[in-house]
């Protein structure tokens, strides 16, 4: 998962930025750590949340090999419920995984979309354009049936 969420922004990023780095002197880890490593933390950010996402719903792997000892939000859902029929507390740390997980992915969403708007990637917006379909309603008047976007190349 990490691969490929951060490998598709890492393909599409501007290689000038950093080449520009490395033309005025910069080494090439420095021009990793101070130019590409930036422009990469939206994407290393939202693989990390995937990854806590398939981490903290990982019910039956914490189960089998951490057994009862080791718990986690998921395994106390699973207690309280069979074996003490307490259905409230049930809830209730279920509503708290809920509000964890949306206030981690509305964070890691934020964060992705204020970095991005600042990148430059590799698709440039004068070489699209827009082909309009037009077509008769069944009154006889012209209408758009659809606006598609076309990449010329």
């Amino acid at each position: 998962m990490v691969v490929r969420t951060v490998g598709g922004l890492w393909a599409r990023l501007d290689p000038r930025a950093e080449q520009a780095a490395r033309a005025l002197g910069a080494s090439s880890w420095r021009a990793f750590r101070t130019v590409t490593l930036p422009a990469l933390a939206p994407a290393i950010a939202s693989a990390a949340s995937i990854v806590f996402l398939f981490c903290a719903t990982a019910f039956g792997v914490v189960l089998v090999l951490g057994g009862l000892q080791f718990g986690t939000i998921e395994t106390e859902i699973w207690i309280q419920t069979t074996q003490f029929l307490d259905l409230r507390t049930a809830s209730v740390l279920s509503v708290v995984q809920l509000v964890v997980v949306a206030v981690v992915l509305l964070v890691a969403s934020r964060t992705r979309a204020r970095r991005e708007r600042a990148l430059s990637l590799g698709s440039d917006r004068a070489s699209d354009r827009r082909l309009r379909l037009w077509g008769r309603g069944p009154d006889g008047t012209r209408s758009v049936l659809g606006v598609i976007w076309c990449r010329s190349r």
